[in-house]
């Protein structure tokens, strides 16, 4: 059976998408994985490496300086990222499949005969371009790593067409469209009842315009209920977004902050909702142009989507015709947009999403992913199909 190794700056047992990866593979190959901190997964063999620490004053001084030499090396073998060195060195993989960027240069040094497989979940030269200090260290590390790293790899995936067009563009690549597909859960939708309940989940970020999602609560006509479910965060940032809630309930208005979930639960739980809502005005080209896992989670709970014009998210709608899309990124133009729904409209797109959470799950990525390792390993294959 081929050897195939998981390696992510995350922890591989709970990290979406490699989670996703490692339930594709493991019946197929015998399964190796190394992160941060990683959990128990049946099947894997599962090995972990230390996180980054702060950096102190004179680490901090010393990272400018070997920015401005692009000294590249500097940012990439770092003490954590040296303790990946051994397992790749101990072991023979048929192939590897790297989920970071700064690990990339990692696995094609030591990866013997393997075949290597990058996970472009964002265009890394414009990751986090909203972030000065991202700006000024990362932005030209990133875009260094892709120019010399991304064409030595066998194959690049990435989560959008617009991501998957920019990266062919700029470096010259062949980048497979590999969307963040979750699990199929077949739920029907749910009953619409006399209040129609807005689902939004995602990170507790400023970055992604919490304080508007809160805000719509202020414009949305009496039948909407605006449910919120908001993971992680600073914080200072927390306690602005909790009180700017707390202020709308106490004045009566229909807006409730929920617990976040498991990952596992995410798409049961959203299935009690009707309207999914995707609300990212472009602070960053990745905000623009990414399709993120609460979009599929959206439609594998059978709801309908709203969502603001971001090209890729807009095309998907289009195509499976899942939804409204509001005609600008303002805040104005979602809470008309949403207003304008009849009860009706609400059943009859919800209907449609639950049609195409049949296509669109992680079943589908599997059949391709498995597919390209075919190809890869080639007649030498020690491959067992389910």
């Amino acid at each position: 059976m081929d050897k195939i190794l998981i390696l992510t700056a995350s922890d591989p047992s709970s990290n979406p998408r490699p989670r996703r990866m490692i339930e594709n593979l493991r019946e197929c190959f015998e399964l190796y994985a190394i992160g941060i901190g990683s959990g128990v997964c049946e099947g894997v063999k599962m090995f972990s490496f230390s996180s980054y620490q702060k950096r102190n004053f004179w680490q901090e001084m010393k990272l400018y300086m070997d920015v401005l030499c692009s000294k590249w090396e500097k940012l990439i073998w770092t003490k954590n990222r040296l303790e990946i060195v051994p397992l790749l060195q101990s072991q023979s993989f048929d192939a590897i499949i790297c989920f970071d960027l700064p690990l990339l240069p990692i696995a094609l040094k030591y990866k013997k005969n393997a075949k290597v497989i990058f996970d472009a979940q964002e265009y890394f030269p414009e990751w986090i371009t909203s972030d000065f200090r991202w700006n000024l260290l990362f932005k030209r590390f990133y875009t260094d790593l892709c120019r010399e790293y991304l064409p030595q790899a066998d194959c690049v995936l990435s989560v959008s067409p617009s991501f998957v067009k920019r990266y062919a563009q700029e470096f010259g690549i062949s980048p497979v469209y590999y969307p963040s597909w979750p699990y199929f859960y077949d739920l029907p939708p749910s009953e619409v009842k006399s209040s129609i309940r807005i689902l939004y989940h995602g990170a507790l970020s400023s970055n992604r315009s919490i304080e508007d999602v809160v805000c719509l609560s202020d414009g949305l006509e009496e039948c909407f209920e605006l449910h919120l479910v908001l993971v992680g965060g600073e914080s200072h940032y927390r306690a602005k977004i909790e009180q700017m809630i707390k202020t709308r309930w106490d004045r009566g208005q229909k807006i409730f902050l929920h617990q976040p979930v498991k990952f596992e639960e995410i798409i049961p739980f959203g299935n009690q909702f009707d309207i999914g809502l995707y609300y990212m005005p472009p602070k960053t080209y990745n905000l623009l142009g990414t399709i993120p896992n609460k979009v599929f989670e959206y439609i594998g709970s059978s709801l309908m989507l709203v969502s603001t014009p971001n090209p890729d998210v807009k095309d998907l709608i289009a195509d499976y015709d899942l939804g409204r899309v509001s005609r600008d990124f303002s805040l104005e133009a979602m809470i008309e947009c949403i207003n304008a729904l009849s009860e009706e409209d609400v059943k009859e797109y919800k209907l449609r999403s639950f049609g195409a959470s049949k296509l669109l799950n992680n079943a589908q990525n599997q059949g391709k992913i498995l597919g390209l390792l075919r190809d890869l390993l080639g007649s030498n294959s020690h491959f067992i199909p389910r």
